[in-house]
């Protein structure tokens, strides 16, 4: 689990990110550069913000279905 402190921002990398939500690096790069999410310039390289990324499977998040209410 990630942890944040109150007064930073936990930033990761491409290759973070990938792990952690399986998506391949190449559409992450893609998100970025059609800025479907958002990144902060480290020098050369981009970070992502991980509160956003915990945003995001938070807002996908779909509870489960009892299988007996599903044919009703």
């Amino acid at each position: 689990m990630i942890q944040q402190n109150s007064d930073k921002q936990e930033l990761l990398t491409f290759r973070e990110t990938s792990e952690w939500i399986k998506v391949k690096v190449p559409t992450l790069r893609k998100w970025a550069a059609q800025r479907k999410m958002p990144t902060v310039r480290i020098g050369r390289g981009l970070r992502v913000p991980a509160k956003w990324v915990s945003e995001q499977i938070q807002a996908g998040y779909q509870p489960a279905v009892d299988a007996k209410e599903v044919g009703r």
